[in-house]
């Protein structure tokens, strides 16, 4: 299937939450191209909470798409970083490079210069929804929680449902 590429380019917006299935496809891209020796280019970007690293790791009995690491349920890191850690956690042989963020640094609130938010799906629609998710996002199994899903607001909210 990736035979007629030279490389695989990954520019998507990460929360750095081990749930948020970004990194599932990232390891999943990374280990194919690895096979196939393909290139990784990873653009960089910053995530809504940088200087958290919390959470329980993933117990392996309990693997999937929206945990297949083995990290913290918040593991803090950029998507390059992210990236860098799979590959010397997987032991891959692959050729990663990672398109560099300019002037970030680990700002524990957005700053100024930071990129503009790519809502990387339509629930995440804003950096504030990023701050929240974690907290939240739970809710989404329990009928009789209102996460404000579809809504502006969601993950930002957690009310019973119907109210």
């Amino acid at each position: 299937m990736l035979d007629n590429l030279d490389a695989i380019v990954l520019d998507l917006q990460d929360l750095g939450a081990r749930c948020y299935t970004f990194v599932s496809t990232l390891r999943y891209v990374l280990e194919a191209a690895a096979s196939a020796r393909k290139q990784v280019i990873v653009a960089d970007r910053p995530i809504p909470l940088p200087r958290v690293v919390d959470g329980p790791m993933l117990d392996e009995r309990f693997s999937s798409f929206v945990g297949c690491v083995r990290a913290p349920l918040h593991y803090g890191m950029t998507p390059g970083e992210t990236a860098a850690w799979l590959k010397h956690a997987l032991a891959l042989d692959l050729d990663l490079k990672v398109a560099p963020m300019k002037n970030y640094c680990r700002q524990s609130r957005r700053g100024p210069d930071w990129p503009p938010w790519i809502p990387p799906s339509p629930g995440i629609r804003s950096w504030e929804t990023g701050y929240c998710y974690l907290a939240t996002v739970f809710g989404e199994a329990l009928p009789a929680i209102n996460i404000g899903r579809n809504s502006n607001l969601a993950f930002q909210v957690f009310q019973r449902a119907g109210s």
